[in-house]
């Protein structure tokens, strides 16, 4: 398993693993401990295990069925892109401990998910046959997920022993580490034999949302450039694009057939009030420039009501697609009817981050109280989407509807809207290729190829540079007088001839004249 860090319990250890008490990554949150139990024994408490960075995706045990119960943990570390934070693992065994009971398999969570929290089983001291500390232990994921090392539970004979209460990192923080008591082969201060693993402490680090934030120095979550889908250690230097766009030297570079059509909000709320108006948008807000630690929000408030947005843009060159980019924010506390959701033209476009941010009063990362308006609860919550759908109309409408209830703040920044153009021939089409032609301009003919050639006698003036103040991206514009066919509108550019006419010398020329 080269993808995961392991932790090897007693006095054997990974050359990983820190002997000092203390957690020392900066994003640290807190430690949680497992609630108390009476028939745990005590042992000796190791020295803290910390990711080098990123957060607990999957885990497994050592276990022994008959003696030990629980001996080892394994657990891997994996960043917000899904990548294993870790080096090969190098490590030092005890034949003891190393010769009874083996691996469980790995239990992950899915795509994005991190453990959040756990429950521990475990029994007996005393024993009638072999004493027992820990047997197993049950994972949470924050994508809902519940894991289980090993479903039987059945250990010597005793197939439930006692279960600890599940417990939980603060909302937006994941498990990065861990410090676990054990008890070796030669402690037999409280029971005839040892007992292994008997009892473990998580530490937790903050989670910033993957597709709007980075983590510098691991201390606080920031956003990315709204060019970004994911940044690293600098506002505008990119580590993912979205869409179609083409990661280059910390850079999305968007395809040559993607024109922008605006790009707001994306600075500070001191040009929100002219950009509102010049953008030709609707419905009313409040600005919002946020002074809590971080200070960079700037945003178009909502608050306490339902708010409908609209935004219209007409004259569109001929495209097949669009791209709408936009960052939400959830302020306050959400309850059952709380909600944004995004229409173009009139139909509801699904996007499923803000599907999941519906009706629910908690945040999924770590930002604590982003315009201080949670009153110190950290339950407000940041994300950016970057959503492509179907279109093809000249005109299109973007609504964002809210819907909290009363007493509950939303709000947006960062908008940018995007079509994907088809090749300057065509006046519809299903791509960007010039043999993806749905229909033509005046004076073109579809063919069988779905290209679009002028029809005769007419020649083709394209423009590859088509805007909204000049939409028509291609004129099939009329051959010189007697040409039935041309590549351009002088003569010499005649490819044939009308009746009654002839090419001489670089010109067309009637019979009869």
């Amino acid at each position: 398993m080269s993808s995961l860090k392991f932790c090897l319990f007693a006095f054997f250890f990974f050359n990983y693993f820190l002997t000092a008490s203390s957690w020392t990554r900066p994003d640290y949150v807190e430690q949680i401990n497992t609630p108390p139990n009476m028939n745990k024994v005590p042992g000796t408490w190791q020295g803290t295990y910390e990711c080098s960075s990123g957060w607990a995706t999957n885990y497994r045990v050592w276990n022994d069925y008959n003696y030990f119960g629980l001996i080892m943990l394994q657990i891997g570390c994996y960043d917000w892109k899904g990548v294993s934070t870790t080096d090969t693992p190098q490590f030092i065994t005890s034949s003891y401990f190393i010769d009874y009971g083996g691996w469980t398999s790995l239990e992950s969570c899915s795509t994005m998910g991190y453990i959040i929290g756990y429950t521990v089983y475990g029994c007996c001291c005393p024993h009638y046959f072999n004493n027992l500390g820990l047997n197993n232990i049950e994972m949470y994921c924050s994508t809902g997920q519940q894991l289980r090392a090993d479903p039987s539970e059945d250990y010597d004979g005793d197939k439930y022993g006692w279960q600890t209460t599940a417990v939980y990192c603060p909302a937006g923080t994941a498990i990065c580490g861990f410090q676990i008591k054990f008890q070796n082969e030669g402690d037999t201060s409280v029971c005839s034999d040892a007992t292994a693993l008997n009892d473990f402490q998580i530490g937790c680090c903050r989670i910033c949302n993957p597709k709007s934030s980075f983590y510098p120095s691991m201390t606080n979550c920031l956003p990315c450039s709204i060019e970004c889908f994911t940044c690293d250690n600098a506002y505008a230097k990119c580590d993912s694009c979205g869409g179609s766009d083409i990661l280059s030297s910390g850079s999305c570079t968007q395809l040559t057939n993607i024109l922008t059509i605006s790009e707001e909000f994306t600075g500070t709320s001191s040009n929100f009030s002219s950009l509102y108006s010049s953008g030709g948008w609707s419905g009313g807000y409040s600005l919002s420039t946020c002074s809590n630690s971080i200070n960079l929000w700037s945003m178009l408030g909502f608050f306490g009501s339902s708010s409908t947005q609209t935004k219209t843009v007409s004259n569109l060159v001929p495209h097949y697609k669009a791209r709408l980019k936009t960052r939400f924010y959830k302020i306050n506390s959400w309850t059952t009817g709380s909600s944004v959701t995004v229409s173009i033209d009139g139909a509801p476009l699904s996007i499923s981050q803000l599907n999941s941010w519906a009706n629910t009063d908690s945040d999924s990362f770590y930002y604590g109280d982003i315009c201080n308006g949670g009153s110190g609860s950290g339950n407000e919550d940041t994300m950016f989407t970057d959503t492509e759908f179907l279109h093809s109309s000249p005109l299109i409408t973007v609504t964002y509807t809210g819907n909290p209830t009363t007493g509950t703040y939303w709000g947006f920044s960062h908008v940018g809207l995007y079509i994907y153009r088809c090749d300057p021939t065509c006046l519809t089409c299903s791509g960007s290729a010039a043999t993806q032609c749905l229909s033509c301009y005046p004076n073109a003919t579809l063919s069988s190829s779905s290209t679009c050639p002028c029809n005769n006698p007419y020649y083709a003036v394209t423009t590859s540079n088509c805007s909204m103040s000049n939409p028509i991206c291609t004129v099939c514009t009329p051959c010189s007088i007697g040409c039935e066919s041309c590549t351009a509108g002088a003569s010499i550019n005649c490819t044939s001839c009308e009746t009654n006419y002839y090419y001489y010398n670089g010109q067309v020329r009637n019979f009869f004249i």
